[in-house]
């Protein structure tokens, strides 16, 4: 699982290569079938990851005395709804990529960064403390995800073994 923007996990399926290659050649239901659950399968550790950068804390300063004025910028929000699941062939299987596509989501996915005060990178720059939400999440959701992937297949290729 890379760190960072993107995680991704590949499903071993070296047993399924000749169906995985054969499934360009499925009806285009049975196709359809296959990509729908295998996506079902990484949409549980996509909201796991939206919602764990919801719930970012990100603790700065000590508290000011002052009332608490709203200054939300939407940081959460932004990094959340960026969470997206991504299909693609990867050589002996298929890799089910979760990825995180605002730029914030790499910087706080760490457990310190670094940042100009308020945005300007004329000021001296601040250390801030975050945790690897993306990576927890992900980690979390790894092996769920993977029964879910290969039941999917087990299913894809009893369905062409009852066609054929």
């Amino acid at each position: 699982m890379a760190a960072g923007r993107a995680a991704s996990w590949t499903v071993d399926a070296s047993e399924y290569r000749d169906l995985l290659l054969a499934s360009r050649h499925f009806p285009r239901d049975l196709q359809e079938q296959l990509r729908s659950q295998l996506g079902d399968a990484a949409r549980p550790a996509a909201r796991d990851a939206a919602t764990a950068a919801l719930r970012l804390g990100l603790p700065g300063a000590p508290r000011s005395k002052r009332p608490r004025v709203k200054r939300s910028t939407g940081l959460r929000r932004r990094m959340a709804s960026s969470v997206r699941v991504v299909l693609r062939n990867a050589g002996n299987g298929v890799e089910y990529r979760v990825v995180a596509r605002d730029d914030m989501a790499r910087v706080t996915n760490k457990a310190l960064f670094r940042h100009p005060v308020y945005g300007n990178r004329d000021m001296p720059w601040v250390a801030q403390r975050s945790y690897p939400w993306f990576d927890t999440a992900m980690r979390r959701n790894l092996p769920a995800m993977q029964r879910a992937a290969q039941d999917a297949l087990e299913r894809a290729a009893g369905r062409v073994a009852e066609r054929t």
